[in-house]
């Protein structure tokens, strides 16, 4: 047998700890002013579900009726997954529309850059841990741009007793999965065909990561595994309650637990009739000093959300902060955070748009989007934040981004306060061949 994959260990998980504890500090500072509450893979195919025993009778398979859903056309849940670190390394944002019914799943990478008010950037990981619930959605919707309705967090023990509740899953596994922790015991082990996970065994393999293994992989098995707990949930509302409230203080939700149950119903009546699609959160990678992260591709984010989330997408208002994404044209280092104090002053949002292509650029330009009712008056707000004059707006007829502004400055940016870099993110460590 071939050499078996043992379990990626980072020692940055302290200083994450630390980048959580920050951000917590953050949000306390600034909860006067409300944030936008805005190896083997499985098949995708459904996998088959086994007659019900007494362990099961309250579970349902994907060929029962699922109840009909209730509620506005679409919603969304932010799902996270958190390992013993309190560290969310399995995200997905979910959506459900009832006309047409659909649903979409967005599985989001863990080290994604969120800005925090105030500063400094952090991971999503990191944002978990803070003891403001709605920190992450919050956070997740300034970047992409779309109303998050609710957050439900599980630490491990949480999905493994949600997984047990329900009979435990069934998943068709294509070839051997063996994962090993540092001292060679076994987490997960499976063999090629239909497998039953019971709690522990799922939980395992949705947290595991295998030395030297892509990200994306882990982020597969999350999709498949959270797509047959939602087929295997009670079709009864009060049933889907009863279970979610037995799971502790360890399952974490910002909304009222019927309003919960309704919406998971809905999401288990989109997969349960196959109209689910399936996507990944457009990234680039970045370096930060010397440690690897991911910056939010706002132009392919765009897309999709405006794709998948239409009746989502948030529109400056009264109640709806205008959000800015702030790209640094010139030459000096740090200049753009420079933007975030101004405009998070004028009540707006800051988003960190890293460095133009093209550095060295004299004339500052706040761009928004041509056609787009009130766009102008979002950029002269912007513009006025960061005492820019008037000539620096433009509209554009471009591929449109996540934000509803965005700027690049250039040397004419005279900012109020003296730049300095961004905190650096711990290193990601090497793995082994």
């Amino acid at each position: 047998m071939a050499d078996e994959p043992e379990i990626h260990h980072s020692p940055w998980r302290a200083v994450l700890s630390l980048l959580a504890a920050m951000v917590v500090a953050a949000l306390l500072i600034v909860g006067g002013r409300a944030l936008l509450t805005r190896g083997s893979e499985p098949t995708p195919t459904p996998s088959p579900q086994p007659t019900a025993t007494a362990a099961t009778a309250t579970a349902t398979s994907s060929s029962s009726p699922s109840p009909t859903p209730v509620g506005p056309n679409q919603q969304s849940l932010l799902i996270q997954i958190r390992d013993d670190d309190g560290l969310a390394q399995a995200n997905a944002l979910m959506s459900s529309t009832l006309d047409p019914q659909k649903g979409s799943f967005v599985t989001i990478a863990p080290r994604l850059l969120v800005d925090v008010p105030g500063g400094p950037q952090t991971l999503l990981e990191a944002t978990s841990a803070s003891t403001n619930a709605f920190a992450s959605q919050e956070l997740l919707s300034n970047m992409v741009g779309v109303k998050i309705d609710a957050t439900w967090a599980l630490d491990r023990l949480a999905l493994a007793g949600l997984v047990d509740s329900i009979g435990g899953i069934y998943l068709d596994v294509r070839t051997p999965v063996v994962f090993r922790a540092d001292d060679g015991t076994v987490l997960v082990q499976l063999r090629p065909g239909i497998q039953q996970l019971d709690g522990t065994t799922a939980a395992a393999y949705v947290l595991t990561r295998q030395r030297g293994e892509p990200e994306a992989a882990r982020m597969a098995r999350f999709t498949e595994v959270m797509r047959q707990v939602l087929l295997r949930l009670p079709a009864d509302a009060s049933h889907v309650e009863l279970l979610l409230g037995s799971l502790g203080s360890l399952s974490r939700v910002t909304i009222p637990i019927d309003a919960m149950s309704d919406l998971l119903l809905r999401l288990r009546s989109a997969v349960d009739t196959n109209r689910v699609e399936r996507h990944v959160m457009p990234v680039n990678s970045v370096t930060l000093g010397p440690a690897l992260a991911e910056r939010l591709d706002f132009v392919a984010a765009e897309t999709l959300m405006s794709a998948e989330f239409d009746e989502l997408q948030l529109v400056p208002s009264k109640e709806v902060p205008i959000r800015a994404l702030v790209v640094n044209g010139t030459s000096r280092v740090g200049m753009g955070p420079t933007a975030r104090a101004p405009l998070e002053a004028a009540g707006m949002v800051y988003l960190t748009g890293g460095t133009f292509p093209k550095v060295g650029l004299a004339i500052s330009t706040v761009t928004y989007r041509e056609g787009v009712a009130g766009a102008a008056s979002w950029a002269y707000d912007v513009a006025k934040a960061l005492r820019l004059p008037l000539t620096a707006m433009r509209s554009s007829s471009g591929p449109p981004n996540t934000a509803d502004v965005t700027v690049v400055l250039g040397a004419d940016y005279r900012p109020a306060a003296a730049p300095s870099p961004e905190p650096t993110l711990s290193p990601e460590p090497t793995p082994k061949a």
